[in-house]
């Protein structure tokens, strides 16, 4: 089942100045990541949940670690330049690697160290063709090691309904 438990319009309130536009802006009293922070810590008293879902915009390691705090699982999308250890030996020496630079094999996730991360993670690569023949490739993270790639790509791919979630809201309700 898969149903929006939690929606922010957010509001711009605040003026900066820009300085490479030279012009001032409005931003918000809060990050994404704040919103992000306080839904879950909403969603921990009223919904139970095995797993959040979210692109790359949401893998810091502090929304990360919020989520295992709050005793869940993340499986979330992973900018190609995040870093990560393979051992604790690496991390423990800052010997980090970029996740595109790492060797995948076929369809098994790695078991990897993030830098501000306690537990080890897994890491997977899917590479997928889009409409108009171009490769693409998506590196997911899941703080649940017990995943083997399938199942890692089903859970992430559930996300999918909160785009058209969003869509419609722009569509219909005027919320672009």
């Amino acid at each position: 089942m898969a149903l929006p438990i939690a929606v922010e319009l957010i509001e711009k309130t605040e003026a900066v100045w820009d300085a490479k536009t030279q012009k001032s802006k409005a931003k918000s009293k809060y990050t994404k990541n704040e919103y992000l922070r306080a839904m879950l810590r909403v969603a921990q008293q009223q919904v139970a949940y095995r797993y959040l879902m979210a692109d790359s915009w949401y893998a810091s390691a502090e929304n990360l670690n919020a989520v295992l705090d709050l005793g869940h699982h993340f499986v979330m999308a992973l900018e190609s330049s995040r870093t990560v250890a393979l051992n604790e030996a690496e991390r423990a020496q800052g010997r980090f690697q970029a996740v595109d630079t790492m060797p995948f094999p076929d369809e098994q996730p790695l078991r990897v160290w993030l830098r501000s991360v306690q537990p080890a993670v897994l890491v997977t690569r899917q590479v997928f063709t889009n409409k108009d023949d171009p490769q693409g490739v998506l590196y997911l993270v899941s703080s649940d090691t017990t995943l083997n790639q399938a199942q890692l790509t089903t859970i992430y791919q559930r996300r999918w309904k909160v785009e058209e979630y969003h869509k419609s809201l722009k569509q219909n309700a005027s919320m672009g």
